[in-house]
């Protein structure tokens, strides 16, 4: 039996500019290499750049675990093609679910000028990240979220598949906030 727990995390980005820099540079070469009186070239030069970077466009993420091996991936995928390493999962005791957010300062150079982008160079991520405990006391990070209605059913289907307990410590602090709101009187 192949017993598997996937979570398709969806379009994430990640390979978005990459793929549209990669078209922009395909088109350009085509265009370039048709009027320079090449364009017996294009099949060998326009078009696989331009096909790698639709194919990079159309990429998603996603968690794939197999509990028969007790192995997990984080992969990218490309056509239902899934590209990721796989790692080995400790044996587990439980699984829980929190959130990490983390500000970066950003800045840019046009020439030989530095500029910071419009929001004074502050970004600030947040990811929904699930972690295994396991039996030997580790916490071994499985997946970082961006959208927390995936990373629930990401601890849905561990919990479920794994037969383990499990918590969640955004939901547990989302109502912690709305207690000290409503006894403020909000």
């Amino acid at each position: 039996m192949n017993s598997k727990i996937l979570v398709h995390e969806g379009f994430t980005n990640n390979y978005l500019i990459p793929g549209i820099l990669g078209f922009i540079v395909g088109v350009i070469l085509s265009v370039i290499l048709h009027y320079k009186g090449f364009p017996q070239f294009f099949p060998f030069v326009g078009a696989p750049i331009i096909g790698i970077s639709l194919i990079m466009v159309s990429g998603t993420n996603g968690l794939e675990i197999d509990l028969d091996k007790m192995i997990f991936r984080k992969y990218g995928s490309f056509f239902a093609v899934k590209i990721g390493r796989w790692k080995s999962l400790e044996t587990p005791e439980s699984a829980e679910l929190s959130i990490s957010s983390e500000r970066t300062q950003t800045f840019g150079t046009v020439g030989m000028v530095g500029y910071i982008v419009p929001n004074q160079g502050k970004l600030k991520s947040i990811t929904y990240d699930v972690f295994i405990k396991t039996k030997n006391g580790n916490r071994q990070r499985i997946y970082d979220f961006l959208d927390y209605k995936n990373a629930k059913k990401a601890l849905k289907r561990i919990e479920s598949g794994m037969a383990i307990p499990i918590r969640d410590k955004v939901r547990e602090k989302l109502i912690e906030n709305i207690e000290k709101r409503r006894a403020r009187g909000w």
